[in-house]
């Protein structure tokens, strides 16, 4: 679940494979985003409101438009579940962190994988990608460093 930047908006993933848009001070849905075909774990809006990312069981990540709820495009390249996404402050990057135990970098306007980090030894610490902004857990140690983002 995310809140968009703004705090207008709420983005829920489900486990009947959508994602649903929700006005966050009436409670009324927006929309709902269907094109996953499994478990969908994680969403975040882009910074500027006008996308959304999602991580799902189906090994992908896809990019939605916001206003309009159409899928932008599928990011393919994990080998298992994508258990976290999140987009960098300047929503140009977004960040997958999967259960093949590494996090993908990619390029949110052309779809390419920029770098995969490996260097986990367990997923169980990819699940949040960035519990500060501007930080990525980067190899095996408990502690984040910064990855520029």
């Amino acid at each position: 679940m995310a809140f968009s930047q703004d705090g207008t908006r709420i983005g829920s993933a489900s486990g009947d494979h959508t994602i649903k848009l929700w006005n966050a001070a009436t409670g009324k849905e927006l929309a709902t985003l269907k094109g996953h075909k499994d478990t969908v774990f994680s969403v975040a809006f882009s910074p500027d409101g006008t996308r959304i990312g999602s991580g799902s069981a189906d090994h992908t990540i896809k990019l939605w438009n916001t206003s309009t709820g159409k899928e932008l495009t599928t990011l393919r390249g994990h080998q298992n579940w994508v258990g976290s996404v999140k987009f960098s402050p300047d929503g140009k990057l977004i960040a997958s962190g999967s259960w093949d135990k590494t996090v993908k970098i990619w390029d949110v306007e052309t779809g390419k994988d920029l770098i995969t980090l490996k260097g986990h030894q367990n997923y169980d610490n990819l699940w949040d990608l960035a519990r500060t902004a501007g930080e990525l857990p980067v190899g095996p140690e408990p502690t984040p460093r910064s990855f520029g983002m």
